[in-house]
């Protein structure tokens, strides 16, 4: 009895079947989820566009032309003035939109080393070097830069001590000029930095760091070298040309 009346209530449409309930639930189930995956992406703020923008541009900055780097190098270019008393030997106008390339390609090699501050270890470590320094050291920015400046010179205890000796003597009067000292590459090559001069490099009352700049060595076969020999291949030196290598 009990079967024939729940048939004559499907039949009448009074009762679902649980497979039909399970389809209905499904069907709203799809309803409510909303827009597809692939529907209409939400509009980019103009704040992310603009970041996006602005990091795009300074990814295309190349190491030795960075806003610090100009920074460091026209702190560099007024402390020599100041110290050494003469005009930066740039063979143009040194200025702000062009002394990265002026230094960077400049007739001499340039070194800069920075003194370390509390908390940064024992000795001072390059932040600067110029295309010929590169070529000379036969290394890249990434190797020099960051690097102890002690580890251009052997490790002996002699060639360190009249190192730190000099260093100290500029620290005191703001520059020497006319130096000698040997000097050896990343790849082992020795050779005597001749001629050079060493200053310091001030901001405000507080001396940050030192550099130098150096047109002539020789080699340990009595050649001498020069930045025409780095680049022009005439000579020993002319092996070094990796300083076209910087930015690897």
């Amino acid at each position: 009895v009990l079967r024939d009346r729940i048939g004559r209530a499907m039949s009448a449409g009074h009762i679902i079947s649980r497979h039909e309930q399970r389809r209905d639930v499904s069907c709203l189930a799809k309803k409510k989820g909303g827009k597809k995956k692939g529907g209409p992406k939400k509009k980019e703020s103009k704040f992310s566009a603009l970041t996006k923008e602005k990091a795009a541009s300074e990814s295309k900055v190349v190491k030795h032309e960075s806003t610090e780097v100009i920074l460091d190098l026209l702190l560099l270019v007024e402390n020599y003035a100041k110290k050494v008393g003469k005009p930066f030997p740039t063979q143009g106008a040194v200025e702000i939109t062009s002394i990265a390339k002026e230094i960077w390609n400049a007739p001499f090699v340039l070194l800069y080393h920075r003194l370390p501050q509390e908390g940064e270890g024992e000795y001072p470590t390059f932040c600067y070097v110029n295309k010929a320094a590169l070529a000379l050291f036969e290394t890249t920015w990434d190797e020099f830069v960051g690097m102890e400046s002690r580890k251009t010179a052997e490790d002996e205890a002699a060639v360190q001590q009249e190192r730190d000796e000099y260093l100290a003597k500029s620290l005191a009067e703001g520059c020497v000029e006319g130096l000698e000292v040997w000097r050896v590459s990343q790849k082992g090559k020795r050779f005597l930095l001749k001629d050079v001069v060493l200053w310091n490099i001030d901001s405000g009352d507080e001396t940050i760091g030192q550099a130098a700049i150096c047109r002539e060595w020789q080699y340990e076969d009595e050649s001498v070298g020069n930045v025409e020999t780095l680049f022009g291949g005439g000579g020993e030196g002319g092996e070094g040309g990796e300083g076209d290598q910087a930015e690897e």
